[in-house]
């Protein structure tokens, strides 16, 4: 277990070893205006039509365009770490590949675990809001006479939403026979999830006018459920609102595609590395696709769509986007102070440690309105960040092919930030993603240490064996 869990692998080795693991090669055919497509369509169905309506009714109020702002500005710090990480490692796989490369295989394997879940919740979440829409845009007001209500089961599982499971299914069967598709971590797809973590912010009052009696007001006319769609039925546009659901839909089906697509070869590339079943990685040689991966998910995010209500997911999606930009951010600054200037880790880890324990201390100060422990942390955080600039400059920059300007600023500032939000989720986001934590730690204690330690010896011994035969070989011609 010790061996495996620091066990990382080197650029080259996740590049051309790993990827022969999956028998076939993808087909490469999208260019760049195809994955500027899929971006956008990515963002708009999930981040728009989607969350904007339920943050705005149940977490931030009027305050939404602010959220939207604080988390844009954290999506663009965690974009600047990703865009250094693809250059300089360009390796299918994203934040797995590049933790595992920095911080060794646990670490890599728990982000990997958490992008496969944020993936499968919010597709599911994604496609139980589309029958909201797809109602709307048939003039039928009430999504529940779509669904079926069934008495036993616990609240938010109760109502069973076959529209959104029909949905998934046909959707993963285009996409298993789908021919043209180009997984590149250069344009990453974490980015998908951006639009989802901004939406979850829960600013404090005392910035906001959410105390304000009328903005109360304003924020209980807004819907849940297709609020756009809503917004124009209210004001009496009741073809705008049909118009609306039925373009709303759409968008929704376009982010389903460019998020499953991204989901199989995520789980395709942590197939590779054993730390699941082999079986996973394997590429259809005549399709070009992951099927195996495919299918699997597929059929987990339409079970996931039947019953469970979006509320349930959501907050829990923001918490694991969150960690694992927390750890990339942190992933590179150890790269470049530790990997590349090839120095002793002791003054990188402790600068990370005292940080990370600043930006908490922030947060929870500001979260209980202390602003005395909110000013005196900040400045910590600053200090720390200006110290380590200066004691522990970077060297080796003239090797990089493009790098984050005024390191280590941004990654600072990007810890900083995804701990800020993190503390602004409900306690019951972090019991759920402990219970999660706890079930991949233990299957990777029980599974993953084994198989991937098995892997590696069964290619030691084949690699053996073929310098063997080449020996021996040379010597019968001889």
């Amino acid at each position: 277990l010790r061996k495996r869990m620091l066990a990382t692998w080197t650029p080259d080795q996740e590049l051309n070893h790993v990827r022969l693991r999956s028998g076939a090669d993808m087909k490469r055919k999208l260019q760049w205006y195809d994955l500027i497509a899929l971006g956008v369509g990515g963002m708009l169905g999930v981040g728009v039509f989607v969350t904007t309506g339920r943050v705005a009714n149940s977490m931030a109020g009027p305050s939404v365009f602010i959220s939207y702002i604080i988390a844009g500005v954290s999506a663009l710090l965690s974009s600047l770490c990703y865009t250094e990480f693809s250059v300089q490692i360009p390796v299918a796989g994203g934040a797995f590949s590049y933790l595992r490369v920095t911080f060794g295989e646990f670490v890599g394997y728990f982000a990997g675990a958490n992008i496969l879940m944020e993936y499968v919740l919010s597709n599911a979440a994604v496609a139980r809001n589309f029958t909201d829409y797809l109602c709307r845009a048939l003039g039928e007001n009430d999504a529940t006479c779509w669904r079926i209500e069934v008495e036993g089961l616990m609240k938010g599982y109760n109502m069973l939403d076959f529209p959104a499971v029909a949905l998934v299914l046909l959707l993963t069967l285009c996409l298993c026979r789908i021919l043209v598709f180009f997984f590149s971590i250069k344009i990453h797809a974490k980015y998908r999830r951006l639009l989802l973590t901004r939406d979850l912010l829960d600013l404090p009052a005392t910035l906001t006018s959410v105390k304000l009696r009328f903005s109360l007001f304003l924020k209980t006319l807004i819907s849940k459920d297709a609020s756009f769609s809503v917004a124009f039925e209210k004001i009496g546009w009741g073809w705008a609102s049909n118009l609306v659901g039925a373009g709303a839909s759409l968008g929704i089906v376009a982010s389903l595609v460019v998020a499953m697509l991204g989901q199989a070869r995520y789980l395709c590339v942590i197939g590779r590395s054993h730390l699941v079943p082999s079986w996973l990685a394997k590429v259809h040689p005549s399709t070009g696709t992951p099927l195996n991966a495919t299918l699997f998910l597929g059929i987990c995010t339409a079970l996931i769509a039947l019953f469970t209500d979006l509320e349930i997911v959501f907050e829990l999606i923001s918490l694991g986007t969150l960690m694992v930009f927390y750890l990339v951010a942190n992933a590179l600054i150890y790269r470049r102070h530790v990997i590349t200037s090839c120095r002793p880790p002791l003054h990188t880890i402790l600068f990370l440690f005292l940080l990370s324990s600043a930006s908490l201390g922030f947060s929870v100060s500001w979260k209980l309105e202390k602003w005395w422990g909110s000013a005196l942390f900040s400045s910590l955080a600053a200090i720390t960040t200006a110290s380590f600039h200066r004691m522990v400059p970077f060297h080796g920059g003239g090797d990089l092919q493009w790098s984050v300007p005024l390191m280590p600023w941004p990654a600072s500032a990007s810890i900083f930030l995804n701990i800020f939000l993190m503390t602004r989720l409900k306690a019951i986001s972090f019991r759920r993603f402990g219970i999660w934590a706890c079930v991949i730690s233990l299957f990777y204690v029980l599974y993953g240490v084994h198989s991937t330690y098995e892997a590696e010896e069964t290619e030691k011994e084949a690699g053996s064996d073929g310098i063997v035969n080449t020996i021996s070989s040379s010597s019968i011609q001889q």
